[in-house]
């Protein structure tokens, strides 16, 4: 079991907002647009044989020695030359570099399931600590159409368990991981987009609609915070401690509006949602890829949206579309995280952690 239930809660009042704004571009590495990469190989790190074998071995022992996979330390997992290589190519890019990367050519058909969630604990416990995605506390979703798309009569279902469209939007704790095992019938391309970048562009062209986006936003909770709360309020971009933070989904924005009392979206804010969304639509501004068995996708969730084309799926459940999915506190490099951040369901477990693990700046 994890040591989750023992993390101290928070006391930051939901939807305290603290009133900044930042009406300049941000500079630095996060800054990127589609220009910038001329192939997958420029943010790509591709396993060897030797990789490999590194992997099987772990997985071996990891899974002889009966350990928990939730529970997994980077001992527990050891991978004496890759880990090496995934730090430099991968996950140093979260924190400090570009927000994301990709890893390809993890072997996953030669694992049965239990293993292959063994294989994908184990390399996460190199990068950080897993923290639960939903209500029930669950460290590992699979991502797969398991359900019909019908967000009206159903106001907890969640873009991820359809073969719907999935808009750029945030996940939650500091980053994510997605290992994908199979590929739909046709459909399904993956994109990203630096947050910094569309904020830069806003910032130029609509500084008062830039403005707007720094101001308070209900979201609906979809049923998933842990204290049960419905909405929960914070900025689509906030300036914190000289970093720039994007949470958007415009899908919960919307939703929350069924609630009495939630307030009214107004044409400022309507205007703002937008623009930012033409932004993000612009094929200029993000890259897509088609996944492929056995790459695994790394994203910060602070400055990097993601996004997934809607697809159409086999009928046969063994080969329906299907990745995992974990969600991690970082063990290194972790960003403070907004006082109205660190109060959404989204980034609570995260901001637990860093108290937990004593960070000077979790004053929360």
């Amino acid at each position: 079991m994890t040591d989750r239930g023992r993390l101290p809660r928070l006391t930051e009042p939901l939807g305290k907002i603290a009133m900044t704004y930042r009406l300049e571009p941000v500079e630095g590495p996060l800054a990127w647009t589609r220009s910038d990469f001329q192939s997958l190989d420029d943010f790509s790190l591709s396993l060897r044989a030797e990789d490999h074998a590194e992997v099987r071995a772990a997985v071996g022992w990891a899974m002889s020695s009966d350990l928990d996979r939730e529970a997994l330390s980077a001992d527990d997992f050891p991978l004496p030359e890759l880990a090496t290589r995934l730090r430099t190519a991968a996950f140093d890019q979260l924190e400090g570099g570009r927000g994301f990367a990709l890893v390809r050519g993890i072997p996953v058909d030669d694992y049965d399931p239990d293993e292959l969630a063994m294989l994908f604990f184990g390399i996460a416990a190199h990068m950080g600590y897993p923290e639960p995605q939903d209500q029930r506390g669950n460290l590992l979703h699979h991502v797969r159409a398991d359900k019909k798309a019908d967000f009206a009569g159903n106001p907890n279902l969640r873009a991820f368990e359809t073969n719907v469209e999935a808009n750029f939007h945030s996940d939650g704790s500091d980053a994510l991981m997605f290992l994908f095992r199979r590929s739909a019938k046709s459909g399904g391309r993956s994109r990203v987009i630096s947050g910094v970048s569309v904020f830069n562009k806003i910032v130029t062209d609509y500084p008062d609609l830039a403005k707007t986006l720094q101001e308070p936003f209900y979201f609906d909770t979809r049923g998933q915070h842990p204290d049960g709360r419905r909405v929960q309020v914070l900025p689509i971009f906030k300036w914190f401690e000289e970093r720039l933070y994007v949470m958007y989904k415009r899908g919960y924005i919307q939703f929350a509006q069924r609630l009495d009392d939630v307030p009214r979206l107004t044409a400022q804010q309507i205007e703002a949602m937008d623009c930012l969304d033409e932004v993000l639509t612009n094929r200029d501004n993000f890259l897509d890829f088609q996944l492929e068995p056995g790459d695994l996708e790394l994203a910060n969730n602070y400055a990097v949206l993601h996004a997934r084309d809607a697809f159409e799926d086999y009928d046969e459940p063994d080969l329906k579309r299907h990745c995992l999915r974990i969600w991690l506190t970082l063990a290194k490099d972790r960003r403070p995280i907004p006082p109205e951040f660190a109060a959404t369901r989204e980034f609570i477990w995260s901001a637990r952690r860093r108290v937990s693990l004593g960070d000077s700046h979790a004053n929360l």
